[in-house]
C-alpha cells in the first residue's frame, strides 16, 4: 500500500529533485564533450552516485529482497541508471538545453499512460488537463527564452533525448513497487551499483583515455553538480516522494525544470523577464495543482480496456 501518512513530504522531495535538475541542463552543457567524453561521464555519474549510496548503506537496513526484487532492481539501473544518464548526457552534446527541456515535458504524459496500463492508476479528467495546461505553459516558456533548432546534428541530439524519456518513464513505473517497501537508499544503491556493472564494460576505456589535468575549473564543477546534486540528491529525493505518490503524480513536477532553468538564467543575466513568461510560468503550476489535487468526485478517463 502507498504511504499516505505524510504526502507533504512526497512534495517537497521531487519539487527539490526537479529544482536540483532545472539547473542540470546549463551545467551538463558546460561540460559538452570537449575534455570528456558522454561515455566517460556516465561512467563518473553512475559510478560515484553508487558509490555515495553505498558509503551510507551502513546506517539504513535494506530488508529481506526476493529474486523478483533483484530482478526489477537490474531492470531499474538498464533504464533509471544505465540508458537515461547516458541518452542524456549523449543527446545534450549534440543538441541545446531549450530542445532538451522541451522534449523532458513528454515525461508526465508517458507515464500518465504506463501508469494506467501497468500500475491500473486511474487518468481523471483534472490529472489530464493539468497535464496539458502544464506542457502549454512548459512550451510557452522555453519558446520565449530560445530558439528550437531542428537542423544537423540537433535532430539526432532531440532523437537521443527523446530515448532519455522513454527510459525514465520506463524507470519512474519499474521502481515504483520497491519505493514502497524498501528504504529509498537501499533502492539507489541497488539501481545505482546494477547501473555501474551495466556501463563499466563498455564505457571504461573512455574514462581511461579522459585528461582531468588540462580540464578547466568550471568543467570540473559542473561534473561535481552534474553528480552529486543532479544524480545523488535528485535520484535520492525521487525515491523518497515515490513512497507516498503516484508515478504521474512525481512524473508532472518535471514542468518545473524549464521554470527553474529559466529562472537561473534571468538571474544571471542570460535572459530577460517579461509578461509572457510569467504568464507561462503561472499555467506550470496551474497544471501541477491540478496533477496533485485528489478530489474524489473527479471523474475517471478508462484507458486500460
Amino acid at each position: 500500500m502507498m504511504n499516505r501518512k505524510n504526502p507533504y513530504r512526497g512534495h517537497i522531495a521531487i519539487l527539490a529533485a526537479n529544482i536540483l535538475f532545472g539547473l542540470n541542463f546549463a551545467f551538463a552543457k558546460n561540460v559538452g564533450g570537449d575534455y570528456i567524453s558522454p561515455e566517460a561521464f556516465a561512467l563518473v555519474r553512475i559510478g560515484l552516485a553508487a558509490l555515495l549510496f553505498w558509503m551510507l548503506a551502513p546506517f539504513f537496513p535494506q530488508g529481506k529482497l526476493s529474486v523478483n526484487d533483484y530482478v526489477r532492481l537490474f531492470i531499474a539501473g538498464l533504464f533509471g541508471a544505465t540508458i537515461n544518464v547516458y541518452s542524456f548526457l549523449k543527446g545534450i552534446v549534440y543538441t541545446s538545453p531549450v530542445d532538451s527541456s522541451i522534449i523532458m515535458t513528454l515525461v508526465p504524459l508517458t507515464v500518465l499512460l504506463l501508469s494506467a496500463l501497468f500500475l491500473n492508476e486511474g487518468i481523471t479528467v483534472a490529472k489530464l488537463g493539468g497535464i496539458i495546461l502544464g506542457a502549454v505553459g512548459a512550451i510557452v516558456l522555453i519558446a520565449y527564452s530560445g530558439t528550437v533548432d531542428l537542423s544537423g546534428d540537433h535532430v539526432a541530439g532531440n532523437l537521443i533525448c527523446l530515448g532519455c524519456v522513454l527510459s525514465y518513464s520506463l524507470y519512474l513505473i519499474i521502481i515504483k513497487p520497491l519505493t514502497e517497501k524498501m528504504h529509498p537508499l537501499a533502492v539507489m544503491r541497488w539501481v545505482f551499483l546494477f547501473g555501474f556493472i551495466q556501463t563499466a564494460p563498455f564505457f571504461g576505456k573512455s574514462l581511461i583515455q579522459t585528461n582531468w589535468a588540462v580540464m578547466p575549473a568550471d568543467t570540473i564543477l559542473s561534473v561535481a553538480y552534474v553528480v552529486i546534486a543532479a544524480t545523488f540528491f535528485t535520484y535520492l529525493l525521487t525515491s523518497i516522494s515515490l513512497n507516498s505518490l503516484r508515478a504521474s503524480t512525481v512524473s508532472m513536477y518535471n514542468y518545473i525544470q524549464p521554470v527553474v532553468a529559466t529562472m537561473a538564467a534571468i538571474l544571471i543575466g542570460q535572459d530577460e523577464f517579461n509578461i509572457i513568461k510569467l504568464l507561462a510560468a503561472g499555467l506550470v503550476f496551474s497544471g501541477v495543482y491540478l496533477v496533485i489535487r485528489t478530489g474524489k468526485g473527479n471523474k475517471k478517463l478508462d484507458v486500460t480496456s
